[in-house]
Parts: structure tokens; sequence; C-alpha cells
């Protein structure tokens, strides 16, 4: 019996932050790759795994069959960096602002509009390229004074590859097993 249990964990994979189980039409998994998740804006508003991130890496990305990919990642604020992690959840509020005014924008090639509904410590998007059709959504969380955690999915399709609701709680979940300094 101790060697059935042995097998069990040592078959057992460590932490991620999104089990893809969890997920319907999951085709493609990476677990820890250094991959940044998806959703980008056409604005200087990323945040993503290539900042700094703990070791070893913690993202996973999902493909989703021809419906798109989804993704997240756990970004360490560079010890260089000026600011918390709150109060770079705060200058990504203010850049989103500032893209949706941009000239991206005015050209009508690309949207952004903020997501509404979200938590204190929480910043989101929706973007929209016209051509080719491409759109997501993105939201970025304070984990704690240090570290992010960024959640995206991006499509061609009409309908969204995930309920961005879910991503997001399933991706806080993951990073539950990522304590600071950790």
């Amino acid at each position: 019996m101790v060697g059935g249990v042995l097998a069990l964990v040592l078959l057992r994979p460590g932490p991620v932050l999104l089990d893809p189980d969890e997920f319907v039409g999951v085709t493609r998994v990476e677990q820890n790759s250094h991959v940044p998740p998806p959703g980008w804006t056409g604005c200087d508003l990323s945040v993503g795994p290539w900042m700094s991130v703990s070791s070893p890496d913690t993202d996973t990305a999902l493909e989703l069959g021809p419906h798109g990919r989804a993704g997240a990642a756990i970004v360490v604020q560079p010890s260089w960096s000026p600011r918390s992690a709150p109060e770079q959840i705060e200058h990504l509020s203010m850049l989103g602002e500032q893209c949706a005014a941009g000239n991206s924008v005015s050209s009508g090639r690309f949207a952004i509009e903020p997501l509404d509904g979200l938590a204190p410590g929480e910043v989101g998007w929706r973007t929209r390229y016209e051509e080719p059709l491409e759109w997501g959504e993105y939201v970025v969380v304070a984990l704690d004074e240090k570290r992010l955690l960024a959640v995206g999915f991006e499509t061609t399709e009409e309908e969204p590859p995930v309920d961005m609701e879910h991503l997001v709680e399933r991706a806080k979940q993951g990073a539950e097993q990522f304590p600071a300094g950790g």
C-alpha cells in the first residue's frame, strides 16, 4: 500500500495558477513556463512575467482550440520600481484612461473600455482590434504589496472562450499556493 501512495504523490503535479480541468475545451496547457497572459492592449498597459517573476515561474497558459486562449501570471514588482502593487493598480487605471483617449482608439482600429464590477485592488479592460477581429479581457489584481496577478483571455470569436469572473476567481485561488517570498 505504501508504494501506491508514493506513486500518487510522485505523479501529482506541483502547484499551478490555473487547473485546466476547471475549464471547458482546453486543447493545450503550459504551466510555469514564463508565458505572458493574453489580453494585451494597444497601449502600454500590459503586465506580465517579463517584468519580474518569482522563482520558479508562476504562470499558466490555456489554449482553447479555435476559440482563443486564456492565462494568468504572478508578477513581482521589480525592486527598482517606485510603486507598490496597489499603487501600480492605480497607475494602470490612469494609463487605461489615457489609452482610451489616445490616437490608437481615435483611429477606429482599436477600442478599449474599463471592466465594471471589479473588486477594490483590481483593474481591467476589454479590448478590441477591428482588423483582423480580435478581442479580449484583461484583469490585474494586487495580491500584496509587491505582487500582481495578471489574468486574461483573447479570442477571434463573438463569444468569450471563458467566463472572466470564473477565470479571475480560479487564478486567485491558484495564487494562494504561491505565498509571497515563496
